[in-house]
């Protein structure tokens, strides 16, 4: 996609450069989409080109989790009742925050805990 805009609908930069710049992101650490836009917002308009290109990839995920957080918190209000909801909740919280662990295991123990002691 941002081949698509930057080289064939903008015109901004030649296939050859774009390759370049995408070889150069392989390179580096990081998600390639940021480091990308980075990159290509650096060449086209140096370092006020990179700080708004990474602006603009990071402001509508920063967006969309900003939201979502108070969404979480209105539908984790009427789910935390209770004493073993609550510690349930502050026992999956405390393990996100210190071991690495997909939330959809944490889901399936605390509905499998909350069917077995009821």
């Amino acid at each position: 996609m941002m081949e698509h805009e930057v080289v064939t609908r903008r015109g901004w930069m030649t296939r050859e450069e774009f390759l370049d710049l995408l070889g150069a992101t392989n390179l580096a650490p990081g998600p390639n989409s940021t480091k990308m836009a980075l990159f290509i917002g650096y060449v086209l308009g140096g370092l006020p080109g990179a700080a708004v290109a990474t602006l603009g990839i990071f402001l509508p995920a920063f967006a969309f989790v900003a939201l979502m957080g108070p969404v979480t918190l209105q539908f984790a209000r009427p789910a935390l009742t209770n004493g073993p909801t609550v510690t349930l909740f502050l026992v999956g919280v405390a393990i996100l925050a210190t071991i690495r662990i997909n939330a959809a295991w944490l889901v399936l123990a605390g509905g499998l805990l909350g069917v077995a002691f009821g």
